[in-house]
C-alpha cells in the first residue's frame, strides 16, 4: 500500500515509529515529493546538482564510510545496498552511524558525477576486505577515474580507535 504524508512547511524531520508489528514492516520507502515509487534515484537531483555546481576534482568518502572508530574487519560485515539503513548504530537511538555507507553507493556517486575518489580503508579491515574493496573499485568505477587510497584516517590522533590499532 502507499500512504502519502503531508509535512507542514518548515518541518524538516519525519519520524516513523512502528509498534506491535511483529517485524512485519518491510520494504518501507520514504521519498521526497517529485519522485515515483516505480522509479526513483539513489541520489536526489538537488544533491547531484549541488555537487555538480561545486565541481570537485576528488570526493573524499572518509565520513561516508565512517572510518573513524570503525571496527568492521570482514567484507561480509560491511554495509550493503540491501541493508534496511546505512545508519546502523552501536546502541539503539544513537545518532552516530557505526558502519557507514555501502561502497557500491560510493562507486555509483563517483561514476554519476565522473569524479575521482579518495577512499579511506577502515583500520580493522582484513586483507580479504581490502582485496574485495579493490576488486569492487576496479570493476565498478569508471576506468579513467583516479583512486586516492588512505589507510584509515588520522592514525596519529589519540582519541580515535584507529590510533591504537596503528
Amino acid at each position: 500500500w502507499t500512504y502519502d504524508i503531508t509535512v507542514p512547511a518548515g518541518v524538516r524531520t519525519l519520524a516513523l515509529n512502528f509498534r506491535g508489528t511483529a517485524g512485519q514492516v518491510k520494504n518501507l520507502k520514504v521519498l521526497q515529493p517529485g519522485y515515483s515509487l516505480a522509479s526513483y534515484p539513489t541520489f536526489t537531483n538537488d544533491y547531484l546538482s549541488l555537487l555538480r555546481n561545486l565541481s570537485p576534482n576528488v570526493l573524499r568518502f572518509m565520513d561516508w564510510a565512517h572510518v573513524n572508530n570503525n571496527t568492521t574487519a570482514n567484507w561480509a560485515d560491511r554495509p550493503k545496498t540491501t541493508d534496511a539503513t546505512m545508519a546502523k548504530v552501536v546502541v539503539a537511538g544513537d545518532l552516530q552511524p557505526a558502519k557507514g555507507i555501502a561502497w557500491e553507493y560510493i562507486v555509483q556517486l563517483a561514476n554519476t558525477l565522473h569524479t575521482n575518489v579518495w577512499i579511506s580503508v577502515p583500520a580493522h579491515a582484513t586483507d580479504d576486505y581490502v582485496r574485495q574493496l579493490a576488486t569492487l573499485l576496479k570493476n565498478g568505477l569508471a576506468s579513467d577515474l583516479k583512486i586516492y587510497l588512505e589507510y584509515s584516517n588520522e592514525v596519529w590522533n589519540g582519541p580515535f580507535r584507529q590510533f591504537n590499532q596503528n
